[in-house]
Order: C-alpha cells, then sequence, then structure tokens
C-alpha cells in the first residue's frame, strides 16, 4: 500500500468488518476534552447497579 493510505481498511480483506467494527470503536470511544475520568466498577457493583436498575424500572 501506498504509506500515504496505510491508515485505509483494505475491503478486500477478509476482515474488513472487523476492521470497520474495531476503528468505530476506537473512534467513539476515544476521551474527549471535558470528559469525566474512567471509571471501573466490579462485577458485583454491576450486578447491584442492575438490579436497583431493574427494581426502579419494575416498581
Amino acid at each position: 500500500m501506498d504509506s500515504d493510505h496505510d491508515d485505509l481498511i483494505d475491503p478486500a480483506d477478509p476482515e474488513y468488518e472487523m476492521n470497520v467494527a474495531e476503528w468505530y470503536q476506537a473512534k467513539v470511544n476515544t476521551p474527549r476534552p471535558g470528559d469525566d475520568a474512567p471509571v471501573q466498577i466490579t462485577k458485583r457493583q454491576a450486578l447491584k447497579i442492575s438490579a436497583i436498575m431493574g427494581a426502579v424500572v419494575y416498581g
């Protein structure tokens, strides 16, 4: 490939769809100015939050 176009995704590549999806996620999930710092939670915390949200939804 031409060095000016190394970042392009080749449609003939067998993994084209995966490459496009990975590129899109990297583009969308990139932190932007003003974003809060990422927060990590444990699986247990996620389950608690899910249970609370479910209780709120179903009354």
